[in-house]
């Protein structure tokens, strides 16, 4: 049975860390582009994209804290295509299908490693309404 209480030389938070590097790259294109009597239009298209992470990983590990223990290498080649409805007063519902091809590593200090490759497979619908205002201003939603 546990002691309800440890002194504080004996707490152990477990904490992962990782310092690096988080890119992307994504071009795309409409290919279809439809006006409808109603004033809502579509739009069809593809994309392809490029991403990547590299840097080094740590945690509390062989009786240190926050210590470096290893490296990590991934990068996925990506397809996809979108659809987006824009309503006449300016709503929307956007679909997005993925595939993407992994590969990359890792590697610990220790000089063990592991190489990686797999694939993805990704859908997102997300759905939006801009708020106008009576002064011009705009309030909608939109990528951060």
């Amino acid at each position: 049975m546990a002691p309800a209480s440890l002194p504080a030389p004996f707490l152990f938070a477990n904490s992962h860390s990782f310092s690096g590097e988080l890119w992307g790259l994504q071009a795309g294109q409409d290919l279809i582009g439809a006006l409808h009597d109603d004033g809502s239009h579509d739009r069809v298209g593809l994309f392809d994209a490029y991403t990547g992470t590299s840097g080094s990983n740590g945690g509390n590990t062989l009786g240190r804290l926050q210590f470096e223990v290893g490296s990590i290498d991934l990068h996925a080649s990506s397809i996809g295509a979108y659809w987006t409805h824009i309503g006449e007063d300016g709503w929307y519902v956007d679909s997005i299908g993925m595939y993407s091809w992994l590969d990359g590593g890792l590697s610990s200090d220790r000089g063990i490693g592991a190489d990686t490759s797999g694939n993805s497979v990704a859908f997102s619908v997300e759905a939006g309404y801009p708020f106008r205002f009576d002064n011009g201003w705009v309030l909608g939603p939109g990528p951060m």
